[in-house]
């Protein structure tokens, strides 16, 4: 999954790391040093995905 860092704005790709019944988290180590999470919610009624950062203390 590619996704641009909310930290340095670079486009990275991430990788997989949880998968449950209705979210995919993915985690992404950029050029700059940061490490951000982002989590995809499935929502079932209405197919929407959400992206979540969320900045991983290093």
């Amino acid at each position: 999954m590619t996704q641009v860092c909310p930290n340095c704005a670079e486009i990275v790709d991430g990788d997989k790391q949880e998968e449950t019944a209705d979210s995919v988290r993915y985690s992404f180590d950029c050029d700059e040093g940061c490490h951000c999470e982002f989590e995809v919610i499935f929502r079932a009624e209405d197919a929407v995905i959400t992206v979540s950062p969320r900045e991983v203390e290093a």
